[in-house]
């Protein structure tokens, strides 16, 4: 009974270490607060905090796109931002930065033969910049059923046009289960800069180089959720008409912060019978 006593007090400190480098954090527990979040979503299904879908705690956040719903912000998506102006825990210029966020694909998650996106980091432009400019950063479902990670730059401080992207083959994603990512990044648009994420602690991307615009310092901020800007692009293209999935555990660390810190809940040994909070 002590050693059991022992082992649940080690557990314990070791999946909630001291979270003092973390300067944001989002649970999903209640009700978002909106002094530093957008919520982009056009309808009463888009997005709604559930039970039955929690990487730790009683709740996640259930996020629903359908090809018909109308547009928000300018295409077919369902996603939560930071407000830009107080995105300043995501940094920007020279910065670095810790994240860790939790995704889960349904068990009936359909291949498709167009394009979406589940998670982005964006600048706000300038007021010379391209309109039409793709994120700096993101996670991508591709038209052929692989993931990649995406990963463009711009040194001009006006761009004209949507640069290309480095893509990152991100191997296969688990559906009918949690999937943890770990980021650090060191935001520059020069050959200085950093992108390591790992995927269920496996590092996956492992980028030196630039990867952001030569936007305002301090003007990144984080979405997530799911875009798919094929139905609002090239309507009947797309082989599926809904989208469900689910986000928990989202955290930015400050340049202080480590993996450890930002991780999501840990993964507990199968069998430790101390499983309680992990969520299904």
């Amino acid at each position: 009974m002590v050693v059991r006593s022992l082992l649940f007090s080690v557990v314990l400190l070791w999946s909630f270490p001291a979270l003092a480098a973390v300067s944001w954090y989002e649970d999903h527990e209640g009700p978002l607060d909106t002094d530093d979040t957008n919520i982009e979503a056009c309808c009463s299904w888009s997005q709604n905090e559930v039970t039955d879908h929690a990487r730790r705690g009683l709740q996640g956040m259930r996020f629903e796109l359908r090809d018909d719903d109308d547009d928000e912000a300018g295409s077919k998506r369902s996603e939560i931002t930071q407000w830009p102006i107080r995105a300043t825990t995501t940094g920007g210029l020279g910065d670095t930065r810790w994240f860790g966020m939790s995704f889960y694909l349904p068990a009936d998650w359909e291949t498709d033969v167009t394009q979406e996106l589940i998670m982005q980091w964006q600048s706000v432009r300038d007021g010379c910049d391209s309109s039409g400019r793709s994120p700096m950063q993101g996670l991508y479902f591709d038209d052929d059923g692989t993931w990649f990670w995406s990963i463009r730059s711009q040194s001009a401080k006006c761009g004209t046009s949507n640069p290309p992207a480095t893509k990152i083959d991100f191997g296969d994603i688990q559906i009918g289960e949690w999937v943890d990512l770990v980021m650090h990044i060191k935001w520059e648009h020069d050959s200085s800069g950093f992108t390591k994420v790992w995927k269920n602690g496996i590092l996956i991307v492992d980028y030196t180089g630039p990867n952001m615009y030569n936007d305002d310092p301090g003007s990144i901020y984080l979405k997530y959720g799911v875009y798919k800007w094929p139905w609002k692009n090239n309507p009947g293209a797309s082989n599926i008409s809904l989208r469900v999935l689910y986000w928990d555990e989202i955290r930015i660390g400050d340049e202080n912060s480590s993996f450890v810190e930002v991780q999501p809940f840990p993964r507990l040994p199968a069998g430790s019978g101390l499983m309680m909070g992990m969520g299904r």
